[in-house]
């Protein structure tokens, strides 16, 4: 089903188009799979970082299969620092694709000043294809 078909289905037709600048020959093709905050970035190095972190910043997704408290974790990381993890109720599907090898790619999508450390930094998160 495409993307037009979908909207369609959840009565969302009317909504503008998401305009993706073009791909480069030879370059890989990235769909965006989600869009989340980062859980927990007030328990790792994200306050301490917090200054030098910028919207489209490059982040690493490692996944945590041992976690004991979440089979599915996946760890969010800036340059070596932990910044908190893929959040539970978000993940489940990511770690299944990076448990079969696919390659997934994230990066900064906004960061912004908020008492609720829910709000403050968001992940957009791809598919490389």
């Amino acid at each position: 089903m495409n993307r037009r078909n979908f909207l369609n289905l959840l009565g969302l037709s009317s909504l503008a188009p998401i305009k993706q600048p073009p791909i480069p020959p030879n370059s890989k093709k990235v769909t965006l799979l989600q869009t989340s905050p980062v859980a927990g970035f007030q328990y790792y190095d994200g306050e301490k970082v917090w200054q030098n972190l910028a919207i489209g910043d490059a982040v690493q997704l490692v996944r945590q299969p041992d976690n004991k408290h979440d089979e599915y974790a996946i760890e969010v990381y800036w340059k070596d620092r932990k910044l908190g993890y893929v959040p539970r109720v978000a993940n489940r599907t990511l770690a299944q694709m990076l448990d079969r090898g696919e390659t997934l790619t994230a990066k900064i999508a906004n960061r912004q000043p908020a008492d609720n450390p829910w709000e403050r930094l968001e992940i957009e998160i791809g598919l490389i294809t």
